[in-house]
């Protein structure tokens, strides 16, 4: 059976990346957001930033990747995208 952790956070830069990159670390588990809004100031995605922290770690990539660094259903409807969650 599968275990894991869901992260999640009311902002942006309110620590859930880092949180996720410690978890990982020390549990030795692997990393997946299945949906990545923007990307930091130095142009990288919660997935790169996490690989940086725990190299050893298994990352999935996103399932989906929007632009703009805003909430999720935002994102999606500017960029006129559906989620689909089965996927």
């Amino acid at each position: 059976m599968f275990k894991g952790y869901f992260i999640s956070g009311n902002d942006t830069n309110v620590g859930k990346t880092i949180v996720s990159s410690i978890l990982v670390k020390k549990l030795e588990a692997n990393y997946f957001k299945p949906i990545q809004c923007g990307k930091n100031e130095f142009s990288e995605k919660d997935s790169d930033v996490v690989k940086k922290f725990c190299p050893e770690a298994e990352i999935i990539q996103e399932i989906y990747f929007f632009k703009n660094p805003i909430s999720t259903n935002i994102a999606s409807k500017k960029e006129k995208r559906i989620i689909y969650i089965k996927k």
